[in-house]
């Protein structure tokens, strides 16, 4: 996922493989900078996860990621998907989570399992978020494999997304 920050700087979001000296590796989103789109500069992560994190498997399990900004914050979606037990119930687990600082799209922080660091799950697989520009409404897409939940198995949906007031 590319986006355009700042005249002159875009970032990308891939899912990446947190690799430690410890027999159990973690997920993660990695984080890269460009300013012409050809060049990029491995920035690290732009969120981890570690210690009680479900899903820390041998390749990552933070599928799609997705940052939109919304307000003073940016928000980094992500599937969180575990291909080798859990298909079913985490094929549309999709988590967001809001940036550590207003106008921050680089610091998602660590999750570790905490559940306060989730501000919203998501019943999508690999959603995308749009804005109207002529009307400000937004709205998410979701996509799948056939004979797995979705609300139209084996392709793309588009509905409303109605942004909550924060808390």
């Amino acid at each position: 996922m590319v986006l355009k920050v700042d005249d002159n700087k875009w970032l990308m979001y891939a899912t990446r493989l947190v690799t430690t000296d410890q027999p159990k590796n973690y997920s993660g989103v990695g984080l890269y900078e460009s300013t012409d789109l050809i060049r990029w500069k491995d920035i690290g992560f732009a969120l981890t996860t570690s210690g009680d994190a479900p899903y820390n498997l041998p390749y990552s399990s933070c599928e799609s990621p997705f940052v939109m900004k919304y307000g003073d914050w940016y928000y980094l979606a992500f599937t969180y998907f575990e291909y080798e037990h859990h298909v079913v119930e985490s094929y549309e687990n999709t988590i967001v989570f809001r940036s550590l600082r207003p106008n921050d799209p680089y610091h998602f922080g660590d999750y570790d399992g905490d559940e306060s660091m989730i501000i919203a799950r998501l019943k999508a697989h690999a959603p995308e978020f749009v804005v109207n520009p002529d009307d400000g409404k937004w709205y998410i897409t979701t996509c799948g494999w056939l004979g797995c939940p979705n609300p139209n198995p084996g392709a793309v949906s588009i509905a409303e997304l109605k942004w909550l007031p924060e808390k």
